[in-house]
């Protein structure tokens, strides 16, 4: 329940109910069904009198599409599904008639969408339009056709809300979780959305920073049950002996208990809930036939699961919940995918009988900030005095907490993670650079982009992340150090064996801020700064003022009393809170808080003999204990690692080190070459493994990027690395054929 879980005792006289099942008893309920009970009293106790499982299938239709025929009493909507026959629906006098954004007039042309429900008895949609909605035509963005996401959503450009439906405003927007959000005849709808339920919305950011939807849905409870499966594809038919169902090519099995439509039309689609047997096949629960879909011959249609990642099998195949399904470099992946959590699938039959899936949904990271958020990808083109910027034709705000990767310019490539606040502004919460030819110069593969935590360092260097193996490469861009708990971005691409090999990996939660010096503190909350409109505006620890920002995470309580450990940044000398968590209470006496702060020295301030005894770190002064250890004494500019204590105020160092650099390319030594290819060496499936230029021996691996051919004669431009005694290539470019002579001339 919303409350926790609750223990309700079963007794012999307790009734359970499913659907076609009348003489269903307990053993008939599996971890994951959704349950209504009736409790009953019984020697001052309570007991579980009735248990009904509540059946997943939704009676609530949303049938968007354009008005082709209008009557007083009816209204035929011709679907926005390609190929779908028109749907007619009696409409009454009394039949609500809703107008949004302006419009006044329900006729033919006229796009709506009609609310209706299922037939309990025959499953079928209801003629009967329980409301109408009218609302303009937008504009259809379709980005499927040219190698973007199936959906329509612009996968440089895309949001994602989720969040309880609050209704549909004045304007026909649909209002979650705060923010309006537009739709129109490329929105997918799921069926069965009702103000009140929290949906997850797939968005598109334009121009402006508003939203339009390109695919809604119910979000997920939260609560992954291993062994249940959802599945979307085309009905193909009933295998002879087994009598299993073939939905795209899936065999499943259809008992007498499944609660069902009847037996759909060939080349029809349905949607299951199944669970999955000890003998690995699929036991249908529930069938949903879809009457407003295409028709799709067999063999050609894919098949969309909902369920668990059980795991990457020696093969290479992702698990989800018995049903596998094969990568590769053209699979793309979207958000964040773990072992033991639910993902989303579409997956095409090859010609052996097995699934390869065209794309992977995992759930997106949101970590402690609450609020809508957004993701952006592309060329900066403004950036403003007050450090705001432009891509894309869109404004983006930055806070002192927005993490930067580098010095962003006009012109950089970069991705943008987005805070969607309150008032439809757009807060960056991170800006990373982004290598915008990673797509063309790898044109069959899908860069995967994973955000997750290492789960594991492995002996040779490589990881696990989110229980999916990531192997490393010499030419593998690694920035921070990578241990087990941290957090990481990853970029790359899927191996056969269902691995990724990285491309770029960076360690988060070390990227600089607008501020650039870091600080961890510990101790005891004094005290509570609040404005006048009572919002929380800093605490006070052991004397020092430590201010909260929109950007600020904030984990448990920060009453005064309470211990809490925070991570900030120091800018102009004050403190601001990147995170703060609450820690648990500790019998020892805090007289003093403690600190780590890391940065570049801005001045030094020496005693008679020499020694420091005052720092100065972006306008924060530090003074330096007589009996403090210090292990090297730093220039101005260099980084240093400081730690001490706090007590009234006052920092006091204990201990000052030199800070090495954490960018991951220490003892890196990068080469350039350019000049004619003399010999070429390939494996036997005929991959070319080695070149030499101008009598350098090149060396290539999966992550190498090839601009144009590798043959003998011809001229080009290489960038590498010095690895282990060889010289590996991390970007060929052909520039032309060798000036002095002809290939055949080469010996």
């Amino acid at each position: 329940t919303v409350s926790g879980i609750i223990k309700v005792p079963v007794t012999a006289d307790t009734s359970i109910r499913l659907s076609h099942r009348p003489d269903a008893g307990p053993s008939d309920l599996i971890p994951g069904d959704l349950v209504a009970v009736s409790l009953g009293g019984q020697d001052g106790g309570y007991y579980a009198d009735k248990i009904v499982r509540v059946p997943l299938k939704t009676r609530n239709k949303h049938v968007p599409g354009k008005v082709v025929a209008i009557t007083d009493t009816h209204i035929t909507v011709a679907s926005t599904v390609p190929a779908a026959a028109p749907v007619i629906f009696r409409r009454a006098q009394n039949t609500p008639v809703r107008f949004h954004r302006g419009e006044s007039e329900v006729g033919v042309g006229a796009f709506v969408i009609i609310g209706a429900v299922l037939d309990p008895l025959t499953g079928l949609i209801s003629a009967e339009a329980r409301e109408i909605n009218v609302i303009p035509e937008l504009e259809s963005i379709d980005k499927g056709t040219s190698g973007g996401p199936a959906d329509g959503v612009d996968s440089f450009n895309q949001a994602k809300i989720v969040g309880i439906f609050e209704e549909i405003d004045k304007d026909g927007n649909w209002v979650v979780n705060g923010a309006s959000i537009s739709i129109g005849p490329s929105t997918g709808l799921d069926e069965g959305l009702t103000v009140g339920q929290t949906i997850q919305v797939h968005a598109e950011l334009l121009r402006g920073g508003s939203l339009l939807a390109r695919r809604i849905g119910r979000a997920a409870n939260g609560e992954e049950v291993a062994g249940e499966t959802k599945l979307e594809g085309v009905f193909e038919g009933i295998e002879p002996l087994t009598g299993d169902w073939i939905i795209s090519g899936l065999p499943i099995k259809v008992g007498t208990t499944a609660n069902t439509d009847g037996i759909p039309s060939l080349g029809q689609t349905i949607k299951i809930l199944a669970r999955l047997e000890d003998d690995g096949s699929l036991l249908a629960m529930e069938i949903e036939n879809r009457l407003d879909s295409d028709y799709s011959q067999a063999g050609s249609a894919p098949v969309k699961l909902q369920g668990v990642l059980l795991e990457v099998d020696e093969q290479g195949n992702w698990e989800i919940n018995g049903v596998k399904v094969a990568v590769d470099r053209s699979t793309r992946l979207e958000g964040s995918p773990a072992l033991g959590r639910t993902i989303q699938a579409k997956a095409v039959r090859q010609g052996d009988g097995s699934l390869l899936a065209q794309i992977i949904e995992g759930e997106t990271l949101i970590e402690l900030l609450p609020g809508n958020r957004a993701e952006l990808r592309g060329s900066i083109e403004e950036i403003f005095d007050d450090d705001s910027m432009v891509i894309r034709g869109i404004l983006i705000e930055r806070s002192i907490l927005t993490e930067t990767e580098g010095d962003s310019q006009i012109g950089d490539f970069v991705e943008v993670d987005i805070l969607i606040q309150k008032d439809g502004t757009l807060l960056a919460v991170g800006i990373e650079p982004k290598d915008e030819t990673i797509q063309s110069e790898f044109p069959r593969s899908s860069p995967v982009n994973v955000r997750g935590i290492i789960d594991r360092v492995n002996p040779d260097l490589s990881l696990v992340v989110n229980g999916i193996a990531v192997a490393l490469s010499a030419l593998t861009d690694v920035k921070g150090t990578p241990v087990s708990g941290a957090k990481v971005d990853l970029e790359g691409l899927f191996n056969a064996d269902g691995s990724i090999t990285a491309r770029n990996l960076v360690v988060r939660g070390r990227r600089a801020t607008l501020g650039g010096v870091e600080a961890r503190i510990d101790g005891l909350v004094e005290e509570m700064i609040r404005d006048r409109s009572g919002k929380s505006g800093a605490i006070v620890v052991h004397g020092v003022s430590i201010s909260l920002d929109t950007l600020t995470r904030v984990k448990g309580n920060l009453a005064a009393g309470t211990r809490i450990s925070a991570e900030a940044i120091i800018a102009d000398g004050t403190l601001m809170a990147r995170w703060i968590e609450e820690r648990e209470p500790s019998t020892d006496s805090l007289p003093a808080g403690h600190f780590v702060i890391k940065g570049a020295l801005d001045s030094i301030g020496l005693d008679d003999q020499g020694r420091p005894e005052e720092l100065e770190l972006n306008g924060r002064g530090i003074e330096v204990s007589p009996q403090a250890v210090i292990a090297e004494v730093t220039a101005l500019g260099g980084t240093v690692r400081i730690e001490g204590d706090i007590n009234k105020g006052v920092f006091l160092a204990t201990v000052i080190a030199a800070e090495p650099d954490s960018n991951g390319r220490q003892g890196r030594v990068e080469i350039g070459l350019q000049g004619a290819i003399t010999s070429i060496i390939a494996d036997e499936d005929g991959n070319v493994t080695e070149f030499v230029v101008e009598g350098n021996r090149l060396f290539l691996q999966a992550l190498t990027l090839v601009d144009g051919v590798l043959e003998r004669g011809l001229v080009v431009q290489v960038e590498g690395i010095v690895s282990e005694g060889q010289l590996l290539a991390s970007r060929i470019k052909q520039i032309g054929e060798k000036p002095e002579a002809n290939a055949s001339n080469i010996p």
